[in-house]
């Protein structure tokens, strides 16, 4: 497996990248599979045909990219419902 942040292979069972410190499965910048460049709208490697994890963030880190958002909560399914202002 190689880091998607910096395309240095890594350990499976390492938990971030000893070259930039990167969480493992972070990172837009390279292949998992073979550590090539990749674009960030790719949805597959076009060097080894792997298909490309989008990134995902946390809701917290998505409220915080957004300047203004009304948030309601449902409690009995646990559902969150998410509104951007202009």
């Amino acid at each position: 497996m190689h880091c998607r942040q910096c395309g240095e292979l890594i350990d499976e069972n390492a938990v971030i990248c000893v070259k930039c410190g990167t969480e493992k499965g972070k990172g837009t910048e390279y292949c998992a599979h073979c550590g090539s460049k990749v674009e960030k709208h790719q949805m597959v490697c076009l060097n080894c045909g792997y298909a490309i994890p989008k990134e995902k963030i946390s809701f917290k880190e998505f409220v915080r990219n957004k300047k203004k958002a009304f948030i309601t909560k449902t409690s009995a399914y646990r559902i969150i419902y998410v509104k951007i202002l202009p």
